[in-house]
């Protein structure tokens, strides 16, 4: 199923929504991520709540494809995708931990 067309504000919304809620474990990116202000977001889930914002109605994750379907309309916003692991606002972007080399050596 295509995505309605969203717009950057529709993005930004689902953003905001995510800091405040979170993102179920079961929505969680196992492949790409949505930089915004230095934080991880899983690109389907916030194209389905970016959808949710438009339409009135979230698609499931079975109702939309991720990849470049998701991927796609979000770099044409202006937004940035990046190939991860599990993604979410938490997960520092690959590359870009700030903590001292010696602190991750010793990490349990």
């Amino acid at each position: 199923m295509p995505l309605p067309a969203i717009d950057k504000d529709d993005v930004l919304s689902a953003l905001d929504f995510i800091d405040s809620h979170g993102v179920p474990s079961n929505r969680k990116s196992t492949k790409f991520g949505l930089i915004h202000n230095g934080r991880h977001y899983p690109p389907k889930y916030v194209c389905a709540l970016a959808a949710a914002n438009r339409t009135g109605k979230e698609p499931t994750p079975e109702e939309c494809s991720g990849g470049e379907q998701t991927n796609g309309p979000l770099r044409r916003l202006g937004f940035t995708i990046e190939t991860c692991g599990k993604c979410h606002p938490d997960t520092p972007p690959k590359g870009k931990d700030k903590r001292p080399a010696i602190a991750r050596l010793y990490r349990p």
